[in-house]
């Protein structure tokens, strides 16, 4: 079995322009250039991760085309050893050379060996940001302040064999433990997606010009936005903000009636487009964010279920609204919950809830098959509902205490939610009036004047 070979300051040897080199995991652009040994049995050689054997590596003693030497490992225990070759043994030097000079082992002599898929979750984790509910800070590996021995992530020192056990598994999983004596910490990988879809110009457009303006401020909002549209790549990039150009990623759809306006967001939850990241939020085109939505993005990664907006006047059994006309078809045992408006819905990952959202599409597909596109009754939203609520992968928090109704229509919806723009909560959703654009303007406004006074 080949094994990639880490140095005493935690970097790995790669071949990069025909020499052997020691880089950071962070500065490693092809994971296949990282460079490995393998124990025959018989002797060891040099090979890559791609699995190319290392013919040309800058170091005459390796690339010569029939070597006069055998290459041997020495064990040290807890994966530590040293490569020897002929009398000397290799070493990575301060810089990122390395030789074959020394004549006796010490430190800058010992490496680990890593089994390359245990290599894969190191180098995934160590590309990505983490967060855990023992902290409110992004946590992640200190590739300085780590070696061989020790890793450093957040304020943890864990011995290097043992971190590299407690994330096996972690690209599919999204989530690792670690243990610090008695105490159990769990990681959630941080790297949030948001997802609008936007079809249509006119009033669609211009709402979503004032929903991802708010997006960046005062949301400050840094990560992946996906937009799924029928519009030209060029007149929808001209509606968003220049700090988020490198972070869009356009997906065309062709859509000609509601229910394609509506439901294409279950369509995007069927690919795999947002397969690696932790949290997912899709947005409305109708929604002001209000504030920072850090906090509440590190809240969704954590989170075990889906979330929305729950309807206080709308109960699922009973609403059309929420999916009452589908559990009236297909009634299953469920205490007498409110629905959830679909317009903000928080997925925590895809890799434990895609089957559920796979489901809705599913659902919805089969539906309209049966009874004609119009069948369902607010479709996607009914879906949703049913389909979250039976399968108990629904729950209004962190959504809910995070998300206001604005508009000045239907006064009783008006009497549930006080419109504070001296307390945002992270979104408004402008379902509740006509004139969408104005009110979400106004909304705007004052949220930034209020956050300019506070500065």
């Amino acid at each position: 079995m080949k094994k990639v070979i880490m140095a005493h300051n935690f970097r790995l040897l790669c071949i990069q322009g025909g020499r052997m080199v020691q880089k950071k995991i962070e500065e490693i652009e092809d994971a296949n250039d990282v460079v490995c040994i393998k124990d025959t049995g018989k002797g060891a050689y040099f090979t890559t991760v791609g699995g190319d054997k290392i013919t040309n590596s800058g170091l005459p003693l390796i690339d010569r085309a029939i070597p006069s030497f055998g290459v041997s490992i020495i064990h040290h225990g807890d994966d530590l050893c040293s490569i020897r070759i002929k009398d000397n043994f290799m070493r990575a030097n301060l810089d990122v050379d390395i030789d074959f000079m020394a004549t006796q082992i010490d430190s800058w002599e010992t490496f680990l060996f890593i089994n390359v898929d245990r290599f894969f979750d190191l180098y995934f984790v160590c590309n990505k940001n983490w967060v855990s509910c023992s902290s409110d800070q992004n946590v992640f590996v200190d590739l300085d302040e780590s070696n061989i021995r020790n890793v450093k992530f957040g304020k943890f020192y864990i011995k290097t064999n043992i971190f590299i056990e407690a994330i096996v598994g972690v690209s599919k999983k999204l989530n690792f433990i670690l243990n610090e004596s008695w105490k159990i910490h769990k990681f959630f990988l941080f790297k949030p997606a948001i997802v609008f879809v936007v079809f249509g110009r006119g009033k669609t457009l211009d709402q979503f010009k004032i929903c991802i303006e708010s997006l960046e401020n005062p949301g400050d909002y840094t990560d992946s936005i996906f937009i799924i549209t029928n519009i030209n790549n060029e007149e929808l990039i001209s509606c968003v903000p220049k700090r988020f150009l490198s972070k869009i990623k356009i997906i065309q759809m062709y859509a000609e009636d509601q229910l394609d306006f509506v439901g294409a967001r279950l369509s995007i939850f069927s690919t795999n487009y947002l397969d690696k990241f932790q949290p997912i939020l899709y947005s409305d085109v109708d929604v002001v964010f209000d504030k920072n939505i850090d906090g509440f993005l590190r809240l969704s990664a954590m989170a075990d279920k889906c979330s929305a907006q729950i309807e206080k006047f709308h109960f699922h059994k009973q609403s059309s609204h929420v999916g009452g006309s589908l559990f009236q078809e297909d009634k299953y045992d469920l205490e007498d919950v409110n629905g959830f408006n679909g317009g903000i819905l928080m997925v925590p990952n895809m890799y434990y809830h895609k089957e559920n959202l796979q489901a809705c599409y599913v659902s919805l597909c089969n539906y309209i098959s049966n009874y004609g596109r119009d069948s369902v009754p607010f479709y996607d939203q009914s879906i949703l509902n049913y389909v979250l609520y039976k399968m108990n992968d629904f729950s209004p928090f962190p959504v809910t205490p995070a998300t206001q109704v604005g508009g000045s229509e239907h006064q009783s919806v008006r009497d549930m939610f006080e419109l504070n723009p001296y307390n945002p909560k992270g979104f408004v959703h402008f379902w509740n009036t006509a004139d969408r654009i104005k009110e979400m303007t106004s909304y705007l406004e004052k949220i930034r004047n209020n956050k300019q006074e506070e500065i």
